[in-house]
């Protein structure tokens, strides 16, 4: 299964993911996935364990790592975060 798959089952199932990025260990909750203008495909999630903020960030999926369910609580997705989908020129998937 390649990382988009496993984004899109997850989104699909309600269910967190856990992974690398960048050098740091992530849960986050995907809420839409899709190819942006500039062609490259990148997740959209909310409530990252990064000890930083649980805002919504953009992740690209070639940058992600060891991509794997997680038992995380999932947290709805807000209006407002839904607006932001809209920044994805193809949604391969959403909530």
């Amino acid at each position: 299964m390649t990382t988009v798959d496993t984004i899109a089952q997850a989104i699909k199932e309600k269910k967190a993911l856990e992974f690398a990025y960048h050098g740091f260990d992530r849960v986050v909750v995907p809420y839409a996935c899709g190819l942006t203008p500039t062609n490259e495909i990148k997740m959209i999630g909310g409530g990252s364990n990064s000890g930083v903020t649980e805002k919504l960030r953009f992740y690209t999926a070639a940058d992600m790592a060891g991509v794997a369910f997680s038992d995380a609580a999932y947290r709805e997705a807000t209006e407002e975060d839904k607006a932001v989908f809209a920044q994805l020129s193809k949604i391969y998937e959403q909530i």
